[in-house]
């Protein structure tokens, strides 16, 4: 494969899986919410246009979102918990994105594709 068409291809997987999995977290995440937390939370089109638009780094400003608010110690002690989840969200989908770079860089190589 041509180096230059490997980055592509690699730039759009990378692309493609950490937006899924961000589409996946947040709206799975919004099925647990309460009605307050689900008021803080963006509208489904607003929301929709941010996951494309910054894919994986919608994540923690998700969770920063969608749980409370910064007026007290406290609610912001848990803002902070939240956003540490929504990051290792973000590791957990770049790592998911090396292994299905990996793999299908090895099936392209392996059949000879682009040669």
């Amino acid at each position: 494969m041509a180096h230059g068409s490997r980055e592509v291809v690699e730039l759009l997987v990378t692309w493609a899986v950490t937006t899924a999995w961000a589409f996946a977290i947040v709206i799975g995440d919004e099925k647990d919410l309460d009605e307050e937390e689900l008021g803080n939370a963006w509208p489904p089109s607003s929301r929709a246009i941010a996951i494309v638009g910054i894919s994986w780094l919608v994540l923690p400003l998700h969770f920063a979102r969608t749980r409370g608010g910064w007026r007290s110690f406290r609610a912001f002690g848990w803002k902070l918990v939240w956003l540490c989840i929504g990051l290792g969200c973000v590791v957990g989908a770049a790592i998911e994105c090396d292994y299905v770079i990996s793999a299908l860089l090895w099936v392209v190589e392996a059949l000879g594709i682009g040669s």
